[in-house]
């Protein structure tokens, strides 16, 4: 076993246990305002792949907004579509401001092309850093669903599940890759790896948890999620490779060894959260 991969699993091991600790030990209050902390700090992760400078305007407003929205999901119990209008208005705002020195053919002013491109991912990274955030909060407390916790610990086995047979089964089997382009070192056989890997840890988990006699989980509910959120982990991955192979950027940032930054870690939770609280609380 190399030294990246010892740091790797020992940094893993570590923060599995922070998260339960989070999870089962801390005040639901104080935990949403860790995830204030770590969306603060994934938000200029995001904003330094694209080189956006972390002091202006724009890049304050925008975490304010996340923050905002995180409070809001919390206090409500509920997450709002009202967000996702709010992100759009703001870029639309800071497209509209940037775009004053092109009106005013200003010799340092970018193209209006450049700008657009800027603006689209200003908003992407908006919902990018809400999909990992907001949901945690109605899932926690939620009355329709008083198995919150287990639901998160749930799609944590599955995503983290999946990461770690992907990489461990990729680095030992893998020679196709999956898909290059995005991202080179990533292979078929430990996509493969990963569906079943998550998968199984989805059942022991199960298992598990109705053993200690835990609030229920709705059998069928676990069965269907766990189908989708597989896949969709793997594609929260490939999501942010997408961004990080754009701005020519190996990880999003050095916070954890082992790991890169908070973004690399947590990346497969964009989509796999969003589709728990679907499941999970609103249907």
């Amino acid at each position: 076993m190399s030294k990246e991969t010892r740091t790797r699993t020992l940094v893993g091991i570590i923060l599995a246990g922070l998260a339960l600790w989070m999870l089962f030990g801390m005040n639901p209050k104080i935990l949403v305002g860790v995830l204030c902390i770590c969306s603060f700090i994934a938000w200029f992760e995001y904003l330094k792949i694209f080189n956006f400078p972390p002091r202006s305007l724009k890049s304050v407003a925008g975490v304010v907004a996340i923050n905002l929205s995180i409070v809001d999901s919390f206090l409500s119990n509920a997450v709002h579509i009202r967000w996702v209008y709010i992100f759009w208005v703001l870029s639309l705002v800071f497209l509209v401001i940037d775009s004053t020195s092109i009106v005013q053919k200003k010799p340092q002013s970018k193209p209006l092309s450049t700008l657009l491109n800027e603006q689209t991912f200003y908003f992407a990274g908006l919902l990018y850093i809400f999909f990992l955030s907001a949901f945690f909060g109605p899932l926690l407390q939620n009355a329709k669903a008083p198995y919150g916790k287990g639901v998160i610990l749930l799609t944590f086995v599955i995503v983290f599940g999946s990461d770690v047979c992907a990489y461990f089964i990729g680095r030992r089997y893998g020679t196709r890759p999956l898909w290059p382009i995005v991202s080179p070192k990533k292979t078929i056989e430990g996509a493969l790896a990963g569906l079943a890997g998550s998968w199984i840890f989805a059942a022991i988990f199960t298992i598990l948890w109705h053993a200690y006699d835990q609030a229920p989980i709705p059998f069928s509910k676990i069965v269907f999620f766990t189908l989708f959120a597989a896949p969709l982990a793997q594609g929260g991955d490939f999501f942010e490779s997408f961004f990080k192979r754009v701005s020519g950027v190996k990880d999003s940032g050095d916070l954890i060894p082992g790991h890169g930054g908070i973004l690399d870690r947590i990346d497969g939770l964009a989509f796999t959260l969003p589709l728990a609280y679907f499941i999970f609380v609103q249907s």
